[in-house]
């Protein structure tokens, strides 16, 4: 999806559609990679269920994807297309030109360096970060660690080359990425798993990788993109990156320190509870990772746009309607993943090695990770709203303040309430952060009309409340006429379920006047029109 430059900046009309369009688009093919996310996670679920393999599995991908994501994942995005985008907003090519070519030289020898750096201290990342692994777990965990690293090379070249055709407002290739890896993974699983077990996702993930950067290099040319072997840090532009790109580095880091805790203090648990996390979290990010990511994605080059012209209110009535966009598809999902947790993993994942016994651990958690669910779509938002303005030091401190509550209430909670405890705790932190960057991005772009933002919020908390409960009460009556211990009694179930909580949300929505659900039913009948 293109927009020439000159439409962009003069036609706030055409830009709100492209922003909409955008947001459809990244949106579709992120559920399409979300599915063939589950397919990859039902595939390790019934060949590895819950064990100590899988454990080893989650916190091996756990630690350079942590190193690689601070490095070159949110925060070059974050740092880049800012700079890159006020280029082209002055016509400025041949600065983008070596800006793009520079970054590329800096950031391909840092994601080397750091990939030596993995292979070699292995043993105390994984000590740092499972302290409780022993034996087995533990050497297995330290072999999938130095395999796994080389890959991110590969995954932080194709997150510069997709924040570059963010930056010309093109989405596609980019937010296909997920989608190509989770192919390889499933690919590599099911022809490799048999002859070299675990190890099989170690080739998808390099197959993967070295797929979803070559796929950027035909449209990066055709950009007019061409490689000019420069390294220098002098370079005006590389100088405002770093300058913005340093305290996401750390700001990533302390809250990638959310994952680390969990994993710490889960390591010391029963064997298993990591691999709980993770299933149960991978369902939880559903919302925040589609729809979010969808939202902030689609709005943060045109904020761009309207910061470098000086057009604040234009940026505030965008932020604005994206939050409210965010709550309202993510709290309906809040609230069915809280009550119907037991029967979404049951149908998602009981199946081969995963047991009974692992559902109901991965259903508990799921209840309290889905708590938070609505504030991590919200903080996607909120956070990309901050960059564009190009302050990175304000959702630092707050990030710092979040992950200090995680701490906390993870210490607290863990005690009584074992793995649970972890998944609350982060749960809390997401909403404390949500509040805290509410208010402080209130304070420095004028009003975001937090009463009426609040209003909307009861009123489609109340919406989904009454819409998940018919739900319930639908399983409930429907377990009579369909066998729920058989895969297509459970998913005729869910799917009924699922389709009674829709209509009758969108229902109460339009009865209680919620802001931008209008916006919702006029894409649906659209798209009922132009299918008909």
């Amino acid at each position: 999806m293109d927009i020439s430059d000159n439409q962009q900046i003069t036609d706030t009309g055409a830009a709100k559609k492209v922003i909409a369009r955008a947001t459809v688009m990244i949106t579709i093919i992120a559920l399409v990679g979300k599915v063939f996310g589950f397919i990859c996670s039902f595939i390790l679920a019934a060949k590895f269920g819950a064990t100590f393999k899988t454990d080893a599995y989650f916190v091996a991908l756990n630690i350079p994807e942590l190193l690689r994501d601070v490095l070159s994942g949110g925060a070059l995005t974050c740092a880049f297309i800012p700079v890159y985008t006020t280029c082209l907003a002055k016509k400025q090519e041949q600065e983008a030109q070596k800006l793009a070519s520079g970054i590329f030289n800096i950031l391909l020898v840092a994601l080397i360096l750091l990939t030596l750096f993995g292979i070699i201290f292995a043993p105390a990342l994984t000590h740092l970060v499972a302290p409780g692994f022993k034996g087995e777990t533990l050497d297995l965990t330290i072999k999938l660690t130095r395999l796994f690293f080389p890959a991110i090379i590969f995954l932080g070249l194709a997150s510069l080359f997709g924040a570059i055709l963010n930056s010309y407002h093109h989405f596609t290739v980019p937010a296909l990425q997920p989608l190509i890896m989770n192919t390889a993974n499933i690919v590599g699983m099911l022809l490799l798993a048999p002859f070299i077990d675990i190890y099989s996702l170690v080739v998808g993930a390099l197959v993967g990788g070295v797929g979803i950067t070559m796929m950027n290099l035909p449209l990066l040319y055709k950009k007019g993109l061409r490689y000019l072997p420069q390294f220098s840090f002098e370079q005006e532009g590389i100088k405002k990156i770093g300058v913005l790109w340093f305290p996401l580095i750390l700001g990533l880091s302390v809250n990638q320190l959310n994952i680390v805790i969990s994993k710490i203090l889960a390591s010391g648990l029963s064997s298993g509870s990591i691999s709980a996390l993770n299933y149960a979290n991978l369902i939880n990010q559903i919302a925040p990772s589609v729809f979010g990511v969808a939202v902030s994605t689609a709005i943060f080059p045109s904020l761009s746009w309207h910061i470098a012209l000086n057009e604040n209110e234009k940026f505030r009535e965008i932020v604005s309607k994206a939050i409210r966009v965010s709550l309202i598809i993510t709290v309906p999902l809040t609230l069915g993943l809280m009550f119907l947790s037991f029967p979404v993993i049951r149908f998602l994942f009981e199946r081969g090695v995963f047991d009974r016994q692992a559902t109901i651990l991965t259903s508990g958690l799921l209840v309290y990770f889905a708590i938070g669910t609505f504030a991590l779509a919200v903080n996607y938002v909120l956070i990309r709203a901050f960059y564009a303005l190009s302050d990175t030091k304000t959702p630092v401190k707050l990030a710092i303040t979040a992950v200090v509550s995680n701490i906390v209430m993870s210490l607290l909670l863990i005690t009584f309430m074992a793995q649970n405890g972890l998944a609350l705790a982060s749960s809390i932190a997401a909403m404390v952060q949500m509040g805290l960057l509410l208010i402080y991005l209130q304070r420095k772009i004028g009003k975001l009309k937090l009463k009426q933002l609040a209003i909307d919020f009861v009123k489609t908390v109340i919406s989904g409340l009454i819409s998940v409960g018919a739900g319930v009460f639908c399983l409930s009556k429907l377990s009579a006429f369909f066998d729920q211990n058989t895969f297509c009694g459970q998913i005729l179930s869910l799917g009924i379920v699922g389709l009674v909580i829709i209509v009758l949300y969108l229902l109460w929505l339009s009865l209680f006047k919620v802001e931008q659900t209008d916006t919702f039913l006029d894409m649906i009948k659209k798209r009922w029109r132009h299918g008909r």
